[in-house]
């Protein structure tokens, strides 16, 4: 069966070519999917791997979370992979309780979110600093609805920093790559535009015009042309 060529990234370029491979051409149905997982489980360290090298080299420290970060390098490695690449910002949900663990009182936190709220003291001040406010930021693929977000792994240790709750539940999987209808139970991704566009400015102001936001910025408009 033919591979798809590769990138400078040395990761194929369109690893979903495999999904629809028939019985019989070479490779089956089970190794197939494991190619797939291969290639996730690469992209996902190449994202990695940028992002704790960046973090490192402009000595940052990222108190909650790193969200802001990786999305940028799952932009940036899935563009060099050809990939029809979104940058996508809004809210995020994960349980943190078994239904069967959850006591029912009102003020028992069922779920570890992010929340898009603008309008929120704490958000109107960090926005007043350049920052963004409350909200989370991933990547998705257009062209196969796909969601993926490499900072799932934190979770549990942002929930104990930033709530001082702990994770009686089953943990969030090592990062999330799928699509909708394949979502964990409970767990919600939720773009808004406002914070989408907020993202992307914040990236036009903290990176030199990244490759991945071309079609967007020439389509929207937010960026003059020179």
């Amino acid at each position: 069966m033919a591979r798809p060529e590769k990138t400078k990234t040395g990761l194929p370029v369109d690893p979903t070519a495999f999904k629809n491979c028939p019985k019989g051409a070479g490779e089956s149905t089970a190794s197939a999917k494991e190619i797939i997982q291969r290639y996730r489980d690469d992209t996902v360290a190449e994202i990695r791997r940028r992002t704790a090298k960046f973090l490192k080299d402009h000595d940052i420290k990222v108190a909650s979370g790193s969200c802001f970060y990786h999305a940028h390098f799952t932009a940036e490695v899935l563009h060099e992979q050809d990939q029809p690449v979104l940058v996508q910002a809004g809210s995020c949900s994960w349980p943190r309780l078994l239904l069967e663990q959850d006591d029912g009182k009102d003020t028992t936190l069922t779920h570890f979110s992010y929340n898009w709220s603008p309008k929120d003291a704490a958000s109107v001040e960090s926005m007043l600093a350049g920052a963004l406010p409350e909200t989370h930021i991933w990547c998705a693929l257009s062209n196969t609805r796909e969601i993926v977000d490499v900072t799932t792994h934190q979770l549990v240790e942002q929930a104990k920093v930033l709530t001082g709750l702990d994770w009686p539940g089953p943990p969030p999987p090592p990062y999330l790559w799928t699509i909708q209808r394949n979502m964990p139970e409970r767990t919600l991704y939720e773009p808004v535009v406002a914070a989408c566009m907020l993202a992307v400015r914040l990236y036009l102001a903290r990176f030199d015009r990244p490759a991945y936001l071309e079609d967007y910025l020439n389509q929207r408009g937010i960026y003059a042309q020179d």
